[in-house]
């Protein structure tokens, strides 16, 4: 275990725009890992994962993923609340197929909403992706809401212990 610095996405200074090219780009810029954005969609096609994750190996770079910025299991609207769960269970399959170790998102909004009420959605949701990860056997790769500095968002550093003692 060792502290590696890296970056949200592929570099800028990336010539060829892939995720693999990417990978060898923070090499060559002595950085160590790399986050796949995968906050508006998936774009790692299957068939390119166990590229990207063959190439992250060969250059030492580690994998996370950023999941959909339209994550909200605290949304009441029940359509609203499974997508979250599927975008989460997408995201974290192909990023543990591209040997991402840990996805990262924002578990959901407040809007108007009691917390109580809110943390018990973001529970359940959490609860509801990870059944579907166990069964699809996608268990490797750690869930890991993100900490928020937006008092609109469920996700303060109190918010987070508690969903993990829950």
């Amino acid at each position: 275990m060792k502290l590696r610095f890296g970056t949200g996405g592929i570099p800028l200074t990336t010539k060829k725009r892939t995720t693999e090219e990417g990978i060898k780009r923070m090499r060559a810029l002595g950085l160590e890992h790399l986050e796949l954005e995968f906050v508006y969609s998936v774009y790692v096609k299957e068939a390119e994962a166990p590229k990207v994750k063959a190439v992250a190996a060969q250059e030492d770079i580690s994998i996370s993923v950023h999941g959909s910025y339209y994550t909200n299991f605290a949304s009441p609207e029940a359509a609203k609340w499974h997508a979250s769960i599927s975008r989460l269970v997408q995201a974290a399959e192909r990023g543990e197929q591209c040997g991402a170790r840990s996805i990262t998102f924002h578990s959901g909004f407040f809007t108007g909403q009691d917390p109580e009420t809110v943390h018990t959605r973001v529970v359940e949701g959490l609860g509801e992706a990870i059944l579907k990860l166990e069964e699809k056997q996608s268990t490797s790769i750690m869930i890991a809401p993100e900490l928020t500095g937006k008092a609109s968002q469920y996700g303060s550093i109190e918010e987070l212990i508690r969903i993990n003692k829950d």
